[in-house]
């Protein structure tokens, strides 16, 4: 049986030729380096579940893409403020659309076209945690279908 490793290698592979992304990670938040500059813009990811609805898996995969937020040095604060927040929480929800929109089969993307389909509609739900620096983005909880392969390893 290899659905767990088609799952993550496929979101993996996605994610190494997204352009907005610099690393990929899977596990145990508090196992990634997060105090390097270099480990961001992140994509993190693991299992939540799966179920078991016929001849079909549906992963639950919660996928976090996050950035290190940046102080400006410059007097006076505008709007946005002296980080560069906004522009963190715009390119980072770009990196979830186009991972949602690779999964639905309707559209033809390249996930998809593996035979890994989009279950419902997901929300991406806004991150702002403060670890060794701070870091800003999206979580997204996708529902992915495959085929069940039960032979053996």
């Amino acid at each position: 049986m290899t659905n767990v490793y088609k799952v993550i290698d496929a979101l993996k592979e996605h994610f190494d030729n997204e352009p907005l992304t610099n690393k990929v990670t899977f596990g145990d938040l508090t196992e990634v380096d997060l105090d390097k500059s270099t480990t961001f813009p992140l994509a993190h990811m693991w299992l939540t579940n799966v179920e078991f609805t016929g001849k079909l898996m549906q992963f639950t995969v919660t996928i976090m893409c996050v950035d290190i937020i940046d102080e400006t040095k410059e007097k006076g604060t505008t709007f946005y403020g002296k980080t560069n927040l906004q522009d963190v929480m715009n390119s980072q929800l770009s990196v979830v659309a186009r991972l949602v929109e690779s999964l639905k089969g309707n559209r033809g993307g390249a996930l998809s076209k593996m035979q890994m389909t989009l279950v419902g509609e997901p929300t991406a739900e806004m991150m702002y945690q403060e670890f060794e620096n701070k870091l800003a983005g999206w979580g997204l909880e996708v529902n992915i279908a495959v085929m069940a392969d039960v032979s053996n390893c």
